[in-house]
C-alpha cells in the first residue's frame, strides 16, 4: 500500500456533521476498513502491535545482489544518492533510497545501459522516493513537517545540477520499475509515515473511547 496518509476519522466526521446517528454509523462502518489499511501499510499484526515512530536506523547498502558488471555504477550511483539525500532531504531518506537502488540495479538489469549518467539515476530515484513520501503534502509541510530542503522534482534537479526534464524521465522510469521491485516497503516506512498511522490508531481509539 503506497500512500502515505490515511483517511482521518474526523475530516470524514466533518462532512457528516449533520447527518447526526447517520454520520456515527457512516464512521462505525469506516473504521473496520481504516484498521485493515493500517495494520496492511505497517506490515502486519505484529508490526502493528509493536508500531513506533522512531527514525529509521542508517541501514548499509545491500550488495549481495549486485552483479560484479555493474558494481562500478551502482557504486557511483550510491555516492551521488548518499551525498544528495542527506544535503537536501533527511537521513531516513538515505535508508530507504539504497534499499531503492539496490531493487533497481537487480530488478532492471539495463538500468544503466540506459544512461551512463549515474548522477541523473540517483536524482530520479530520490525524486521518486520525494512524491511517494509526500503525496498530499503542501511545499510548507514538507519544509516544516519533513524538513527537506528541496520540495519539489525542479528544486531538487536544480540542488543536484541535474536537467529538471531528465530528472522526470528516470524518476518516471525509477517508479515504474519500483512498482514490479521486490521491496520490503514495511521495513522502510519513514518515522513520519509511522506517526501517520499511530495518529490514525489514536483516533480509532478516541472514537471507540467517547
Amino acid at each position: 500500500m503506497d500512500p502515505m496518509y490515511f483517511d482521518g476519522l474526523q475530516q470524514h466526521r466533518d462532512l457528516y456533521h449533520d447527518l447526526d446517528d447517520d454520520g456515527d454509523d457512516y464512521i462505525e462502518s469506516l473504521i473496520p476498513r481504516l484498521e485493515a489499511n493500517v495494520m496492511e501499510f505497517v506490515g502486519g499484526p505484529d508490526a502493528d502491535a509493536s508500531l513506533n515512530d522512531d527514525p529509521l536506523p542508517d541501514i548499509a547498502f545491500d550488495w549481495s545482489a549486485i552483479p560484479p558488471a555493474l558494481a562500478d555504477d551502482t557504486a557511483s550511483t550510491l555516492g551521488h544518492l548518499d551525498r544528495a539525500a542527506i544535503e537536501l532531504l533527511d537521513a531516513e531518506v538515505r535508508t530507504i533510497a539504497r534499499a531503492v537502488l539496490a531493487a533497481v540495479v537487480v530488478t532492471d538489469r539495463g538500468v544503466f545501459k540506459r544512461s551512463a549518467e549515474t548522477d541523473r539515476l540517483a536524482a530520479g530515484i530520490l525524486a521518486c522516493l520525494m512524491k511517494r513520501l509526500s503525496d498530499g503534502m503542501s511545499k510548507q509541510q514538507k519544509a516544516e513537517t519533513l524538513g527537506w530542503k528541496v520540495t519539489s522534482q525542479k528544486n531538487l534537479a536544480e540542488a543536484m545540477g541535474v536537467p529538471p526534464t531528465a530528472v522526470t524521465a528516470r524518476a518516471k522510469t525509477v517508479c515504474h520499475v519500483v512498482a514490479r521491485a521486490d521491496i520490503d516497503w514495511p521495513t522502510f516506512l519513514h518515522s513520519t509515515q509511522r506517526r501517520q498511522a499511530l495518529e490514525t490508531k489514536a483516533s480509532i481509539a478516541n472514537w471507540r473511547e467517547r
